[in-house]
């Protein structure tokens, strides 16, 4: 074959693998895909993550709102606690439905729930022997500002309620608080008093952030890409046939 043909065919056939490149190259969507699957692929997907299991902040489960205990389930749904040995880390006093200045004074302990639909619930709180507040707060940081329910009326072992509406997508905190210093073992029982069938919607990690749009090399840059291989092997093959 002739230098002449072999630089041709070295061209022709770098221009073709580069056109079949540039063909099969196309911006690649990770949040399109992502939203493209079923909750049950979602869910199998992010249970195959390598990046292990999904942690919960570090710290005392329920110890403050930022360890809140999640809560989960249909309703009624009943637990059980205690706030002997918590730490006092919330003080409220006389507002959202405290007693007075000795509401919160206390050790406390923090649930959080949410609702998959809205509805109105009661939290009931029962300690055994000692007196205990209850309260509910959309903002541990400002449990005033962000009181939705609360309740300090009764005395030792007396049941506290909190009524309130909650709506999806709210964080909701119940902090089990002491009255004058009291600490004591408690249950705690949610009931809906709609007829929605509302339940505490579950928790667990979060769904990965939405992948951005990759940066794929246009048609016109594969072409020029295929072009400068294509002389790349011509003058290779021109070298060779010159020895």
């Amino acid at each position: 074959m002739s230098r002449v043909k072999l630089v041709l065919a070295a061209l022709a056939l770098a221009l073709v693998m580069g056109n079949a490149m540039a063909q099969q190259q196309s911006p690649v969507d990770l949040k399109a895909i992502w939203d493209s699957l079923t909750p049950e692929e979602q869910a199998s997907a992010l249970a195959q993550r390598d990046q292990g299991p999904w942690e919960a902040p570090l710290g005392t489960s329920g110890d403050t709102c930022d360890v809140a205990t999640e809560l989960s389930g249909s309703l009624p749904f009943n637990t059980s606690g205690s706030t002997i040995g918590a730490s006092d880390s919330y003080l409220y006093g006389g507002e959202c439905g405290g007693f007075n200045a000795s509401s919160g004074d206390g050790p406390d302990v923090s649930f959080i729930v949410q609702v998959d639909q809205a509805c109105d619930l009661n939290v009931a709180m029962t300690p055994a022997a000692n007196d205990l507040a209850l309260y509910v707060t959309t903002d541990c940081d400002d449990i005033i500002g962000g009181c939705v329910a609360g309740n300090d009326a009764g005395g030792n072992a007396a049941t506290e309620n909190a009524p309130f509406s909650a709506v999806p997508g709210t964080d909701y905190f119940i902090v089990v608080d002491g009255f004058g210093g009291d600490s004591d073992d408690f249950t705690l029982d949610i009931t809906e008093t709609t007829a929605t069938g509302c339940a505490l919607a579950a928790f667990g990690p979060p769904p990965p952030p939405p992948g951005p749009v990759f940066a794929v090399p246009s048609n016109s840059t594969m072409g020029l890409i295929a072009l400068f291989l294509a002389l790349m092997v011509a003058a290779f093959v021109m070298i060779r046939s010159r020895f």
